[in-house]
């Protein structure tokens, strides 16, 4: 039961991809950035409710955090497209795209 922490990141990735893209688009990366402050914060507060109603609250938290990662990941294109020059965008890209492995 515990792998499915990991892999619910996987199973959510690719619906939400989609969606996520389409928010960052119209919407723009602010609020997509905010929207996705939320839902991390959300997560993280359902997961620890672990003690009191069980391994679902682990799930369920892990499921929101799930829902953050492609709004972050399908964001970093559009800041590198949106403030930087062409001959820097793929480096910019690749810093930001490193920093989340780092952090």
């Amino acid at each position: 039961m515990v792998a499915l922490t990991s892999l619910v990141h996987l199973i959510v990735n690719l619906p939400i991809s989609f969606p996520a893209n389409y928010i960052v688009d119209k919407y723009g990366i602010r609020t997509a950035m905010i929207i996705a402050s939320i839902l991390c914060i959300t997560g993280c507060w359902v997961r620890c409710l672990i003690n009191t109603g069980g391994f679902r609250f682990a799930i369920l938290g892990q499921l929101l955090i799930g829902i953050v990662n492609p709004m972050i990941t399908n964001s970093l294109n559009k800041v590198s497209a949106n403030w930087f020059y062409p001959k820097d965008r793929v480096g910019v890209t690749v810093f930001l795209s490193f920093s989340g492995t780092i952090s």
